[in-house]
């Protein structure tokens, strides 16, 4: 993560990256998931953003890995801007909007606001929040 955040290495992350996305996606060691979310999120690449956003959406996945790569969707909108695809902006409306569970909702809206989308979708994120 370091390389990454501090740029000023002669080793290219960016070689990893499909390593990195393949444990993401592909692992049973959730700790070793969760390292790979820390790295890719710094990582200006489209394919890191919509891996972290396919786990983050995925209902299978457990709660505490799917926080964690709505934090990690969250670092990755805030640096880069929103480069998932219209369906997942779609999904993560929906679940920031709808999701029973409180911890995912609210992880799932400060991704939705991360992404900087039009006024329209984040007031109904937020207004549904409010209104329970």
């Amino acid at each position: 993560r370091r390389i990454v955040v501090d740029g000023r290495t002669v080793f290219n992350v960016r070689d990893a990256e499909v390593a990195l996305i393949a444990v993401l996606l592909d692992s049973a060691d959730e700790s070793l998931r969760t390292a790979a979310i820390e790295v890719l999120a710094p990582l200006a690449s489209a394919l890191a953003q919509r891996a972290i956003a396919r786990v983050a959406l995925d209902a299978n996945e457990t709660e505490s890995l799917r926080i964690s790569a709505l934090e990690g969707l969250a670092e990755s909108a805030k640096r880069f801007g929103n480069l998932l695809d219209a369906p997942q902006v779609t999904v993560l409306s929906e679940l920031a909007m709808n999701e029973p569970n409180l911890h995912l909702r609210t992880a799932a809206g400060y991704a939705l606001g991360a992404l900087n989308l039009s006024a329209n979708k984040a007031n109904q994120a937020v207004l549904k929040f409010h209104r329970g």
